[in-house]
């Protein structure tokens, strides 16, 4: 299948800087060292530049802290911060948003090195991400963190889930003041095992909450799509469960739109958006992908009726994961797609749209970056596009040479009027050189990219007038 990907990490800038002017279209930057780092949330600050949280791997076994990163509108780090006791050996951070009055509200989970046992975190730090409180919510098994959003109100709603003897867990739902204090909690289950990903406050004062349910499951159905609204005091106003046939349906993102919910998630192995009235009531499903491993793992509602989907895709001939980035129009159909990552896994798995149109994401890479995994940051523009190269104006008249074929799964390049023959360094996005052509006749016909990976690469030729074209193979 033949497909697009576009991989940028952030060196090219000052190598092509006399044959090319570059767009604000985006960037890739890695954040980590040699261990393994996960990103799990982004949104873009007041200030341009981006508040990121996951989690850092600080080298004994088992030892995660919590990690947050404060960069510029480019990327570039301004501070970071991380959050755990030395007897505490696992603490990560799910979710991080900007407070209306300065700071950042952070939720996740801690595990205590004694007892093993997670509990919901709740950290509030200033601007420089200097603690200003935490508390602590759980019982004797496993209960986190996983979203939270502020409410008109200045409060805190945040979803997780509360496990009561390692095979039963429900929805939980907590209410807190601005500084923490608890003011309700609500749980939503049966007697198996029921998952949250995320809350939303709603326009009515309520909240909508998506997951997926084993308890109330038809059989033989593992897993169904479980849709929950709540009143202004957590109260259930109404549910659905969607699923059907042999497979488990998981629901994963759920945002309020004109007169609805849009959701996403996995349906059997492929990625799922849904569509409802305001009762839940389906309008329309949509599945994307080969139906190996995809899934959609965040959604937004865009300015012209359509959707913007964050997930991931996998490859089963290569054996690897993708970042898969969709657009769709207001009916679910495919406008745009585009991939994300190299030989290795890389996921992504939360979505801001940004003041200037475009997206930021959070995820992690494997292919990319200097340790085993480190958290990865893409800005993309108003179509997924990680890197725009503008040919400066009448920068190759008079050159001898063109590209016959930029795109394709051969580059075909032909020359003339080259008494020495014809001499090219190809690099790729990352400003690192893969190859040189060299071609001895007067003029001909040069064919490249046979034995190298799908993506953008750059041709800039040894002699004569510093021109430079973008070319892309794909597969």
């Amino acid at each position: 299948m033949n497909r697009l990907r576009f991989l940028w990490v952030s060196v090219l800038g000052s190598l092509l800087l006399l044959t090319f002017q570059t767009a604000n279209a985006g960037w890739a930057k890695t954040y980590g060292g040699q261990f393994g780092e996960g990103g799990s949330s982004v949104q873009q600050t007041r200030d341009g530049g981006y508040i990121v949280v996951g989690t850092r791997f600080m080298g004994a076994p088992r030892e995660y802290d919590l990690w947050l990163l404060k960069t510029d509108s480019l990327g570039d780090t301004l501070w970071t911060r991380t959050y755990g006791k030395a007897d505490w050996i696992n603490d990560e951070g799910l979710c991080v948003r900007e407070a209306t009055d300065g700071g950042y509200i952070i939720t996740g989970y801690t595990v205590t090195f004694i007892t093993e046992s997670e509990d919901l975190w709740l950290i509030r730090v200033d601007e420089n991400g200097d603690t200003l409180w935490t508390r602590t919510w759980g019982g004797d098994y496993l209960d986190g963190g996983v979203c939270l959003e502020e409410t008109s109100e200045g409060d805190y709603i945040i979803v997780g889930y509360r496990d009561y003897d390692y095979y039963r867990s429900d929805i939980w739902l907590l209410k807190t003041s601005s500084e923490g204090d608890t003011l309700w909690t609500r749980t939503y289950g049966g007697d198996m095992g029921d998952w949250v990903c995320r809350v939303q406050p709603t326009s009515d004062g309520g909240y909508i909450i998506v997951g997926f349910t084993e308890s109330f499951s038809s059989e033989p159905i593992p897993r169904e799509l479980w849709l929950l609204k709540t009143d202004e005091n957590g109260d259930t106003a109404w549910t659905r469960r969607y699923g059907g046939g042999q497979m488990s349906e998981e629901g994963l993102c759920v945002r309020e739109t004109n007169g609805g919910y849009i959701i996403t998630g996995q349906k059997g192995g492929s990625l799922l958006l849904l569509r409802t009235d305001e009762k839940g009531d389906t309008l329309w499903t949509r599945t994307y992908g080969e139906g190996w491993d995809d899934r959609g793992y965040w959604v937004e509602p865009i300015a012209d009726g359509g959707f913007i989907v964050l997930g991931e895709r996998y490859f089963f001939n290569e054996g690897h994961y993708d970042v898969w980035l969709l657009k769709t129009d207001e009916k679910g159909d495919i406008v745009r797609s585009r991939f994300y990552g190299g030989k290795r896994d890389d996921w992504g798995n939360e979505l801001d749209i940004t003041s200037d149109g475009g997206y930021i994401i959070v995820g992690s890479t494997e292919s990319f970056g200097g340790g085993t995994r480190d958290i990865w940051l893409i800005k993309t523009d108003s179509k997924g596009d990680t890197l725009s190269f503008l040919e400066e104006e009448g920068l190759n008249e008079g050159t001898n040479w063109e590209i016959v074929s930029s795109v394709g799964q051969q580059i075909v390049l032909r020359y003339s009027d080259s008494p020495q023959g014809f001499h090219a360094v190809i690099f790729d996005t990352t400003g690192r050189k893969v190859d040189e052509l060299h071609a001895t006749g007067a003029s001909g016909m040069i064919t490249w990219g046979k034995c190298y990976g799908p993506g953008v690469y750059f041709i800039v030729p040894s002699e004569g007038k510093a021109s430079a074209q973008k070319v892309i193979l794909i597969k």
